[in-house]
């Protein structure tokens, strides 16, 4: 009963998350091409990932190495390839597009986090099942409020533009470091912190995504 409970919270978390815009805006219509266009995505490279590849058999701990494998692998390509995929795929206005990624990136998450932490294991740590989707959801909700700068800015407000830019990369620094941290099996006081910060900036984006 527990280990149900555990992974429905897995599972829920991040679809969860994406409810919060859809409060805030009375409006579920809006997310629906967004949500299948990253459900899609998720299944298709999940498929990729299970037939073509393959996981090395040994480990070798660099920590600068597993900090930019999770940077890269974990987010900056996944974000990129599926917000590149739904720009050239789907239909509309730019400014309309950019405020779409959110539901399209929980979605893709909602479904590549769990396989990924379930593919291929038998045992599973409380951080994978609870913080990792908690913070990968905090993440984008980040990413959403900074996209949303950079949409309502248009090519005019330069300054405002490189501004965002620089916390995307900075919010993506900072959730891969939490995870590298745990992986690299630091004690929980080290990545906590960092999580926390996360967590509190993200609460702090919502209110002011409310506003926007």
């Amino acid at each position: 009963m527990v280990k149900i409970i555990m992974f429905l919270f897995h599972v829920l978390i991040l679809p969860g998350i994406l409810l919060i815009p859809c409060y805030f805006r009375k409006s579920y219509k809006d997310i629906v091409v967004p949500a299948f266009f990253g459900l899609f995505l998720a299944i298709i490279s999940a498929l990729f990932y299970h037939f073509f590849i393959f996981k090395p058999e040994y480990f070798e701990f660099n920590f600068l190495k597993i900090i930019l494998g999770i940077f890269l692998k974990g987010y900056v390509l996944p974000l990129v390839f599926t917000a590149a995929a739904y720009m050239v795929f789907v239909k509309g206005e730019l400014k309309k597009k950019i405020n779409s990624l959110f539901p399209l990136w929980i979605s893709f998450y909602s479904i590549i986090i769990p396989f990924s932490v379930i593919y291929g294991k038998t045992d599973f740590s409380f951080f994978e099942v609870f913080l990792r989707p908690v913070l990968a959801g905090c993440l984008l909700i980040l990413l959403k409020g900074f996209a949303m700068i950079i949409a309502a800015s248009g090519c005019t407000e330069k300054k405002r533009i490189v501004l965002a830019g620089f916390l995307i990369f900075a919010s993506l620094c900072l959730c891969s470091l939490v995870e590298a941290l745990w992986f690299a099996g630091f004690i929980w006081l080290v990545w906590a912190l960092p999580f926390a910060f996360t967590v509190f900036s993200s609460v702090v984006s919502v209110l002011k995504i409310k506003s926007l």
